[in-house]
């Protein structure tokens, strides 16, 4: 049998649940990023207008705004990665010694 080319597959919801949870943590690292950019870029901005300077501390800033917005993103990750082998049974935080 051939398949209709207008007929529409059915969406599992599982599936659908899973693809809406990754958009939403794209989004969200990708927009750290910007705005931890954004926020280095804003403070060496006004401290150059502030001391007179022409970029140095834009220079300085955001290339930190960028590692802190690195950090945050891997630090998101690191923990999205947790919760989702907790929820699969994975990983068990209560570890305890028997002594």
């Amino acid at each position: 049998m051939k398949p209709n080319p207008g007929r529409r597959r059915r969406v599992d919801p599982g599936e659908l649940k899973d693809l809406t949870d990754h958009l939403g943590l794209v989004t969200h690292l990708g927009l750290t990023m910007v705005a931890a950019i954004g926020i280095g870029f804003a403070i060496g901005y006004y401290l150059d207008r502030w001391t007179g300077h022409r970029g140095l501390w834009k220079a300085v800033f955001i290339p930190v705004g960028a590692l802190s917005g690195f950090w945050t993103v891997y630090r998101i990750v690191m923990e999205t990665g947790e919760r989702s082998e907790r929820r699969r049974g994975g990983h068990n935080d209560n570890t305890s010694d028997s002594r």
